[in-house]
Protein backbone atom coordinates (compact mmCIF):
# COMPACT_ATOMS: atom_id res chain seq x y z
CA UNK A 1 0.00 0.00 0.00
CA UNK A 2 2.77 2.32 -0.89
CA UNK A 3 0.86 4.96 -2.50
CA UNK A 4 -2.16 5.02 0.19
CA UNK A 5 -1.84 4.51 3.98
CA UNK A 6 -1.76 0.70 4.83
CA UNK A 7 -4.40 -0.63 7.48
CA UNK A 8 -2.62 -0.24 10.42
CA UNK A 9 -1.86 3.54 9.64
CA UNK A 10 -5.39 3.60 9.41
CA UNK A 11 -6.24 2.20 13.10
CA UNK A 12 -3.17 4.45 14.29
CA UNK A 13 -4.52 7.33 12.71
CA UNK A 14 -8.27 6.57 15.18
CA UNK A 15 -6.38 5.17 18.15
CA UNK A 16 -6.28 7.87 20.38
CA UNK A 17 -10.63 8.53 19.86
CA UNK A 18 -11.24 5.29 21.19
CA UNK A 19 -8.91 5.57 24.42
CA UNK A 20 -6.23 3.51 22.90
CA UNK A 21 -2.18 3.96 22.96
CA UNK A 22 -0.30 2.73 20.43
CA UNK A 23 2.91 0.75 22.18
CA UNK A 24 4.61 -1.00 19.69
CA UNK A 25 4.45 -0.79 15.81
CA UNK A 26 5.70 -3.00 12.90
CA UNK A 27 4.53 -3.61 9.30
CA UNK A 28 2.14 -5.83 10.35
CA UNK A 29 1.14 -6.23 13.78
CA UNK A 30 0.50 -2.90 16.05
CA UNK A 31 0.18 -3.56 19.80
CA UNK A 32 -2.03 -1.49 21.93
CA UNK A 33 -3.73 -0.95 24.98
CA UNK A 34 -7.42 -0.02 24.97
CA UNK A 35 -8.91 1.59 28.25
CA UNK A 36 -12.30 0.14 27.90
CA UNK A 37 -15.01 2.10 29.88
CA UNK A 38 -18.26 -0.83 31.17
CA UNK A 39 -21.72 0.80 32.27
CA UNK A 40 -20.56 0.63 35.60
CA UNK A 41 -18.22 3.76 34.96
CA UNK A 42 -15.42 1.66 35.71
CA UNK A 43 -11.99 1.45 33.02
CA UNK A 44 -10.81 -1.74 32.26
CA UNK A 45 -7.41 -1.98 30.38
CA UNK A 46 -6.62 -4.36 27.29
CA UNK A 47 -3.49 -5.12 26.22
CA UNK A 48 -4.49 -6.04 22.67
CA UNK A 49 -2.58 -7.04 18.88
CA UNK A 50 -3.58 -6.44 15.71
CA UNK A 51 -2.48 -7.91 12.87
CA UNK A 52 -2.99 -7.90 8.95
CA UNK A 53 -4.63 -10.10 7.26
CA UNK A 54 -5.03 -9.34 3.69
CA UNK A 55 -7.12 -6.41 3.33
CA UNK A 56 -8.46 -7.31 7.14
CA UNK A 57 -7.19 -7.08 10.58
CA UNK A 58 -7.56 -9.53 13.18
CA UNK A 59 -7.11 -8.55 16.83
CA UNK A 60 -6.36 -10.76 19.79
CA UNK A 61 -5.24 -10.26 23.31
CA UNK A 62 -1.23 -9.68 24.11
CA UNK A 63 -1.59 -12.56 27.01
CA UNK A 64 -4.43 -14.14 28.18
CA UNK A 65 -5.51 -12.38 31.04
CA UNK A 66 -8.94 -10.90 30.97
CA UNK A 67 -10.00 -13.23 28.51
CA UNK A 68 -9.48 -16.89 27.63
CA UNK A 69 -6.87 -18.41 25.56
CA UNK A 70 -9.81 -20.26 24.01
CA UNK A 71 -13.26 -20.17 24.19
CA UNK A 72 -15.89 -20.77 21.23
CA UNK A 73 -18.93 -19.28 23.37
CA UNK A 74 -17.10 -15.92 24.29
CA UNK A 75 -15.60 -15.69 20.25
CA UNK A 76 -12.42 -16.39 21.18
CA UNK A 77 -10.62 -18.63 18.85
CA UNK A 78 -8.12 -21.29 18.78
CA UNK A 79 -5.66 -18.81 18.14
CA UNK A 80 -6.77 -16.41 20.33
CA UNK A 81 -8.48 -13.96 17.74
CA UNK A 82 -11.28 -12.53 18.47
CA UNK A 83 -14.39 -13.14 16.12
CA UNK A 84 -15.57 -9.92 16.06
CA UNK A 85 -17.85 -10.53 13.04
CA UNK A 86 -19.28 -13.05 11.00
CA UNK A 87 -16.33 -12.73 7.94
CA UNK A 88 -18.31 -14.34 5.10
CA UNK A 89 -21.29 -11.19 5.43
CA UNK A 90 -19.59 -8.62 7.50
CA UNK A 91 -15.97 -8.32 6.80
CA UNK A 92 -14.34 -5.29 7.88
CA UNK A 93 -11.31 -4.20 5.02
CA UNK A 94 -9.58 -1.59 5.83
CA UNK A 95 -9.22 0.84 3.80
CA UNK A 96 -10.59 4.65 4.44
CA UNK A 97 -10.68 6.21 7.52
CA UNK A 98 -14.41 5.13 7.69
CA UNK A 99 -13.65 1.85 7.91
CA UNK A 100 -11.03 2.29 10.46
CA UNK A 101 -13.66 4.02 12.61
CA UNK A 102 -15.88 0.60 12.27
CA UNK A 103 -13.43 -1.67 12.75
CA UNK A 104 -12.75 0.34 16.29
CA UNK A 105 -16.10 0.35 17.04
CA UNK A 106 -16.30 -3.06 16.73
CA UNK A 107 -13.56 -3.87 18.62
CA UNK A 108 -15.01 -2.22 21.74
CA UNK A 109 -18.39 -3.65 21.15
CA UNK A 110 -16.83 -6.59 21.03
CA UNK A 111 -14.91 -6.29 24.33
CA UNK A 112 -18.06 -4.94 26.15
CA UNK A 113 -20.00 -7.75 25.54
CA UNK A 114 -16.62 -9.54 27.10
CA UNK A 115 -16.82 -7.72 29.93
CA UNK A 116 -20.57 -8.81 30.56
CA UNK A 117 -19.90 -12.00 29.43
CA UNK A 118 -17.65 -12.63 32.52
CA UNK A 119 -20.44 -10.99 35.24
CA UNK A 120 -22.90 -12.89 34.14
CA UNK A 121 -21.38 -16.15 33.29
CA UNK A 122 -23.02 -16.42 30.11
CA UNK A 123 -23.05 -14.77 26.32
CA UNK A 124 -24.69 -11.48 27.10
CA UNK A 125 -26.61 -11.15 23.52
CA UNK A 126 -29.74 -13.28 24.31
CA UNK A 127 -30.09 -13.81 20.32
CA UNK A 128 -26.34 -15.30 20.37
CA UNK A 129 -23.86 -15.45 17.69
CA UNK A 130 -24.33 -18.77 16.01
CA UNK A 131 -20.63 -20.76 15.23
CA UNK A 132 -18.72 -21.47 11.92
CA UNK A 133 -20.83 -22.18 9.14
CA UNK A 134 -23.83 -22.40 11.13
CA UNK A 135 -23.40 -18.49 11.05
CA UNK A 136 -24.87 -18.71 7.44
CA UNK A 137 -28.16 -20.01 8.23
CA UNK A 138 -28.77 -18.07 10.87
CA UNK A 139 -28.49 -14.80 8.74
CA UNK A 140 -31.13 -16.60 6.11
CA UNK A 141 -33.48 -17.60 8.63
CA UNK A 142 -32.91 -13.41 10.53
CA UNK A 143 -33.88 -12.49 6.46
CA UNK A 144 -36.67 -15.11 6.10
CA UNK A 145 -38.00 -13.95 9.63
CA UNK A 146 -38.30 -10.34 8.30
CA UNK A 147 -39.68 -11.10 5.05
CA UNK A 148 -42.56 -13.05 6.81
CA UNK A 149 -42.82 -10.18 9.18
CA UNK A 150 -45.31 -10.22 11.94
CA UNK A 151 -44.57 -12.49 14.69
CA UNK A 152 -42.37 -14.23 12.68
CA UNK A 153 -39.88 -12.07 13.57
CA UNK A 154 -40.23 -11.35 17.32
CA UNK A 155 -40.64 -15.31 17.72
CA UNK A 156 -37.40 -15.98 15.75
CA UNK A 157 -35.44 -12.97 17.96
CA UNK A 158 -37.02 -15.08 21.09
CA UNK A 159 -35.71 -18.69 19.88
CA UNK A 160 -39.22 -19.48 19.68
CA UNK A 161 -39.58 -20.92 16.61
CA UNK A 162 -38.09 -24.66 15.99
CA UNK A 163 -37.75 -26.83 12.80
CA UNK A 164 -38.16 -30.58 13.54
CA UNK A 165 -37.16 -32.77 11.33
CA UNK A 166 -39.69 -35.78 10.08
CA UNK A 167 -39.14 -39.74 10.73
CA UNK A 168 -38.31 -41.10 7.51
CA UNK A 169 -40.86 -43.27 6.76
CA UNK A 170 -40.98 -45.44 3.00
CA UNK A 171 -42.40 -43.89 -0.01
CA UNK A 172 -42.76 -40.40 1.32
CA UNK A 173 -40.22 -37.12 0.91
CA UNK A 174 -38.34 -36.35 3.84
CA UNK A 175 -40.33 -33.47 5.95
CA UNK A 176 -39.59 -30.49 8.19
CA UNK A 177 -42.21 -29.36 10.81
CA UNK A 178 -42.00 -25.79 12.16
CA UNK A 179 -43.31 -25.28 15.57
CA UNK A 180 -43.90 -21.96 17.53
CA UNK A 181 -43.88 -22.58 20.76
CA UNK A 182 -43.99 -26.62 19.91
CA UNK A 183 -47.40 -25.62 17.97
CA UNK A 184 -47.29 -26.73 14.94
CA UNK A 185 -47.32 -24.07 11.97
CA UNK A 186 -46.75 -25.86 8.69
CA UNK A 187 -44.98 -28.30 6.93
CA UNK A 188 -41.82 -28.22 4.74
CA UNK A 189 -40.98 -30.71 2.04
CA UNK A 190 -36.96 -31.00 1.69
CA UNK A 191 -36.88 -32.38 -2.44
CA UNK A 192 -37.79 -30.10 -3.36
CA UNK A 193 -37.60 -27.49 -0.78
CA UNK A 194 -41.42 -25.93 -0.44
CA UNK A 195 -43.94 -25.75 2.10
CA UNK A 196 -45.92 -28.99 2.01
CA UNK A 197 -49.46 -27.05 1.64
CA UNK A 198 -49.21 -23.91 0.01
CA UNK A 199 -53.02 -23.46 -0.42
CA UNK A 200 -53.24 -22.83 3.58
CA UNK A 201 -53.84 -19.08 4.59
CA UNK A 202 -50.59 -17.39 4.54
CA UNK A 203 -49.19 -16.48 8.45
CA UNK A 204 -48.33 -13.04 7.40
CA UNK A 205 -49.43 -9.77 9.24
CA UNK A 206 -50.01 -8.01 6.08
CA UNK A 207 -52.89 -10.02 4.39
CA UNK A 208 -54.64 -11.47 8.14
CA UNK A 209 -55.19 -14.54 6.68
CA UNK A 210 -56.62 -13.38 3.68
CA UNK A 211 -55.01 -14.33 1.10
CA UNK A 212 -53.28 -18.52 0.05
CA UNK A 213 -49.97 -18.84 1.01
CA UNK A 214 -48.76 -19.48 -2.38
CA UNK A 215 -50.30 -16.10 -3.42
CA UNK A 216 -48.97 -13.69 -0.85
CA UNK A 217 -45.82 -12.01 -2.55
CA UNK A 218 -42.90 -14.36 -1.45
CA UNK A 219 -43.95 -15.71 2.08
CA UNK A 220 -44.27 -19.20 0.72
CA UNK A 221 -40.52 -18.86 -0.50
CA UNK A 222 -39.70 -16.94 3.08
CA UNK A 223 -41.90 -19.61 5.15
CA UNK A 224 -39.64 -22.30 3.03
CA UNK A 225 -35.97 -20.83 3.67
CA UNK A 226 -36.91 -20.04 7.21
CA UNK A 227 -37.61 -23.37 8.14
CA UNK A 228 -34.46 -25.47 6.56
CA UNK A 229 -32.27 -22.20 7.58
CA UNK A 230 -33.17 -23.19 11.43
CA UNK A 231 -33.10 -26.86 10.84
CA UNK A 232 -29.81 -26.70 9.16
CA UNK A 233 -28.28 -23.71 11.63
CA UNK A 234 -28.91 -26.12 14.07
CA UNK A 235 -27.20 -29.10 12.29
CA UNK A 236 -24.08 -26.63 11.55
CA UNK A 237 -23.70 -25.65 15.34
CA UNK A 238 -23.59 -28.90 16.41
CA UNK A 239 -20.78 -29.99 14.07
CA UNK A 240 -19.41 -26.91 15.49
CA UNK A 241 -18.78 -28.45 18.42
CA UNK A 242 -18.35 -31.94 17.77
CA UNK A 243 -14.79 -30.63 16.06
CA UNK A 244 -13.68 -29.43 19.69
CA UNK A 245 -14.31 -32.82 21.42
CA UNK A 246 -11.46 -33.73 23.67
CA UNK A 247 -10.98 -29.58 24.25
CA UNK A 248 -10.23 -28.33 27.50
CA UNK A 249 -13.50 -26.22 29.00
CA UNK A 250 -12.04 -22.84 30.78
CA UNK A 251 -14.65 -23.00 32.42
CA UNK A 252 -15.62 -19.11 32.67
CA UNK A 253 -19.40 -19.60 31.32
CA UNK A 254 -22.08 -21.76 33.02
CA UNK A 255 -24.00 -24.66 30.91
CA UNK A 256 -21.28 -23.99 27.86
CA UNK A 257 -21.46 -26.59 25.03
CA UNK A 258 -17.60 -27.22 25.48
CA UNK A 259 -17.88 -28.83 28.99
CA UNK A 260 -20.63 -30.69 28.19
CA UNK A 261 -18.37 -32.05 25.39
Amino acid sequence: MSDRASALDLLEGEATNFGSTVLARGESEMRFEVLLRRADGKQVPYSIVARTRGSTVTAREFEPKRLPAFCPERHVNLDGTFCMYWAEHDAIELSDRASAIKWWNTLVAFLGLQERAANLRRWPDERGWAHGDAARFQHIANESAEQLGGFFQSAHSDKRLTAELCPDRPGRSRMLRLRLDGRHLYSVLLDPIRVANQKQPCLCAECSHRKRLRACRHHATAAARLAYALHLQETKEQEFWETFAGKSCCGQLDNCPLARL
